[in-house]
């Protein structure tokens, strides 16, 4: 699962990987080139400006063709986090309801 992290200070990652808003889109088409799935999934937490969310969104939807963005929230995360993740897997199309 490809999860773009946005941190109220500005920074982002990648996963684990520090990125650049500049870097976000070229990063993304590389990741996806090889990828028979084409999701990926912003995590902001409460505190993180909406306009920070609004540029991810944008840079990621003008990365690759035919990319699902899919938003998760707090409340989503800990649902998923109480949840067994086999009843999660199946009801997959069900978390996967935000994509743009």
């Amino acid at each position: 699962m490809i999860v773009v992290h946005l941190e109220p200070n500005g920074k982002l990652r990648i996963n684990e990987e520090p990125i650049s808003l500049h870097d976000l889109g070229p990063r993304m088409r590389i990741i996806m080139e090889n990828r028979a799935e084409h999701e990926v999934f912003i995590l902001a937490n409460d505190d993180t400006p909406y306009k920070q969310v609004a540029a991810a969104i944008d840079t990621l939807a003008g990365s690759t063709q035919h990319l699902y963005i899919g938003i998760l929230t707090s409340g989503l995360i800990s649902d998923f986090k109480q949840t067994p993740f086999a009843l999660c897997y199946e009801h997959w199309p069900a978390l996967n309801s935000s994509t743009i």
